[in-house]
């Protein structure tokens, strides 16, 4: 909640944004985490719910947003598998 509410509150200023991450995160929450302050940043810039996914409410008020965040998470993780697959194969490499 708190990513993607950092992400809402730096897009809402609309803004041009450049997005550096460092090295040193946990890894295993590093994709949902991403995701959210993504998500977070696009609606925020746009004003708007981004429109994909199954229809969820969106803050009680009315307004829907059509994001499924469990997908956007599993999209996330899958992502972050194939980049730790590739990075065991660069490292293979390394020791040959």
């Amino acid at each position: 909640k708190d990513f993607y509410e950092n992400g809402r509150s730096i897009g809402s200023l609309r803004l041009p944004t450049i997005i550096v991450q460092e090295g040193g995160y946990r890894t295993r929450s590093l994709g949902a985490n991403v995701s959210h302050f993504l998500l977070g940043l696009w609606e925020g810039f746009n004003g708007i719910p981004l429109q994909t996914g199954k229809q969820k409410p969106l803050n009680g008020n009315g307004v829907k947003s059509t994001v499924d965040p469990c997908k956007t998470i599993q999209d996330a993780n899958l992502n972050k598998r194939r980049v730790l697959k590739l990075k065991n194969k660069t490292e293979k490499l390394k020791t040959r």
